[in-house]
């Protein structure tokens, strides 16, 4: 199984899924390589006993002693202090403010820690994944909050008259993890999103065309379930357990997240402007694991978070299981790449057919005939008009579109019966289209038919046949490009030509009206083999992924099932 078994159907049009291990390798190397802000959160205690409510620290440290504050006291600057040690004027106004506890954090990589997959010659402890497969529940994320810096500050006992004040901090080669159970955001994209979050809406507004940055990646942290085992901040002193509660910590996470701070620096950043919009536009998307199969231990980083778009108002099903398939094999090269995206032939098929409705149209032709005998002498006239194009068709076996033209039989004749200038002409065009896919080509082929008759009553000569019958090849080869772009390249096509010649006896030409027929044949039928050649490879290639401002592609190919699949590579989050 791979992206070769992809057959996405009509509930999904788009599905982008992404390997833990890049979402992980990915968040690891932006959390290293961005400065991220220092969040700081405190709360006061009121009264001895009373409930805890939380303060800015701008706030805490502007309000003088006599109403809570500390009086411009930073209680994360202030060294851990018990009974008997010389009393500061830092510690007067803490003891005598409402303060009782704090929390400061900077995301990013804890000091003295290695990243998973990375080198480690130090052999220094080794940092769990941020993101993991919650294996009860697919449409949630197990999300470890990592820390460059993590500092808690609280009073040991009670608040006014605290008899210590202790300031910890985490230490180098160490993690303090909060662990979150985080769910997988459903995204409806303007206009059906008024359900979200306020600051959720006002990022996603933000988003244009590109769903997929790892700065995107959504989790609806608002909503997130702190996991009680491990502890959820392992690592934390355990008077600090006691006193700095798990709805605490869930505070931190929603109000920063509701004053616009994402976590891992999620905010939206300005992507190359030059690159082309998405081709096909993305109405809404749910989120979902799926965990590589058969699970172990060594496969686990397999497993993908997958985007799945479609392209109205209504996602695919939030417990969506019709993905059977592994993105990425084990052990195959494609681990090389970070994912994969896969567009429903349900929905790409009807894209590739508008671009060769043109084409299509162009052959889609009938006859205009007109003859009469005057003065002993026979005038003909051939012209065509065109006829509209048929609708496609699909077959099996790749056969992904079908158009077949048919003008039916028009006549016309001229003279008089039994007086020997009696002339019957008939004609009629047929063209078809077959276009057919297998792994990373597109074979087209065309065929063009004229039929043409003349009969001549006095000889009781006829001449009927193919006069036109050309049928033209072409094999394209996919490839990918900059920014997404889908390229279509082509070796000269093959031309077979199988028309049936009238006769050549001069007399029989003169007497039939054969060349004058063939002579406007010739004239007017043209088969549009050179736009043929050309246009639909320029076509194509403004066709972009979704994510492709985000992702790089690699081998793009069609599945068994026609859906069209490429293999993904994340491009550098910071740039």
């Amino acid at each position: 199984m791979s992206i070769s078994s992809s057959n996405l159907g009509s509930s999904v049009n788009i599905a982008v899924a992404t390997t833990l291990d890049a979402i992980n390798s990915t968040m690891f190397e932006y959390l290293y390589e961005q400065q991220l802000p220092v969040i700081n959160y405190c709360w006061v205690q009121l009264e001895t006993g009373g409930s805890y409510v939380p303060i800015s620290l701008e706030e805490l440290m502007t309000m003088p002693v006599s109403q809570g504050g500390t009086n411009g006291t930073n209680p994360f600057t202030v060294p851990t202090w018990k009974a008997g040690d010389p009393l500061s004027q830092d510690i007067s106004n803490l003891q005598n403010s409402n303060f009782a506890c704090g929390i400061q954090l900077q995301l990013g990589i804890p000091q003295g820690m290695a990243m998973p997959g990375g080198e480690n010659p130090a052999g220094l402890p080794v940092l769990p994944p941020i993101l993991t497969v919650n294996s009860t529940n697919t449409n949630t994320a197990v999300f470890n909050m990592l820390c460059a810096q993590y500092q808690v500050c609280y009073a040991a006992w009670g608040n006014h008259g605290s008899y210590a004040f202790n300031n910890d901090s985490q230490p180098s080669g160490s993690a303090w993890l909060t662990t979150l159970e985080v769910p997988l955001k459903t995204l409806v994209v303007p206009p059906g999103i008024s359900n979200l979050p306020p600051a959720v809406l006002n990022q996603l507004k933000s988003l244009g065309e590109d769903l997929f940055s790892i700065q995107q990646l959504f989790l609806e942290f608002a909503s997130a379930i702190l996991n009680s085992t491990p502890p959820f901040i392992s690592g934390f002193p355990p008077e600090v357990q006691n006193l700095i509660t798990s709805q605490m910590v869930q505070q931190v996470f929603e109000n920063n997240i509701n004053q616009g701070l994402s976590i891992l620096g999620y905010t939206l950043t300005q992507n190359d402007p030059n690159l082309s919009p998405s081709t096909l536009s993305i109405g809404s998307l749910t989120q979902v694991f799926d965990q590589y199969s058969p699970a172990s231990s060594g496969t686990a980083g397999l497993s993908t978070l997958n985007y799945l778009c479609n392209q109205g108002s209504t996602p695919p099903p939030a417990n969506y299981s019709g993905i059977d398939w592994n993105w990425i094999d084990s052990g195959s090269s494609a681990t090389q790449y970070d994912g994969a995206v896969a567009i429903s032939s349900d929905v790409f098929t009807p894209y590739f057919a508008t671009l060769l409705e043109p084409f299509v149209q162009a052959n889609c032709n009938t006859p205009v005939m007109s003859a009469d005998y005057h003065v002993a002498k026979l005038h003909f006239d051939y012209n065509i008009q065109s006829s509209p194009a048929p609708g496609y068709t699909s077959g099996s076996d790749g056969n992904i579109i079908n158009y077949a033209f048919n003008s039916g039989t028009v006549e016309t004749s001229c003279g008089h019966h039994g007086l020997l200038d009696y002339y019957q002409f008939e004609s009629y065009i047929t063209y078809s289209m077959n276009v057919t896919v297998s792994g990373n080509q597109v074979t087209i082929v065309q065929q063009l038919v004229v039929y043409a008759s003349v009969e001549w009553e006095s000889s009781a000569t006829k001449w009927s046949g193919n006069y036109i019958d050309t049928t033209i090849t072409e094999v394209y080869t996919l490839s990918a490009g900059a920014g997404g772009t889908l390229l279509f390249t082509s070796a000269p096509p093959t031309t077979s030509v199988n028309g049936q010649q009238p006769p050549s006896n001069i007399a029989a030409n003169l007497l039939l009206g054969i060349k004058q027929m063939t002579d406007y044949i010739n004239k007017c039928v043209q088969f549009t083999t050179t736009n043929l050649v050309e246009i639909p490879a320029a076509s194509i290639n403004t066709f972009v992924f979704p994510g492709g401002q985000t992702f790089s592609f690699a081998e793009p190919q069609f599945s068994q099932s026609n859906d069209l699949v490429s293999y993904i590579t994340y491009n550098n989050p910071s740039s």
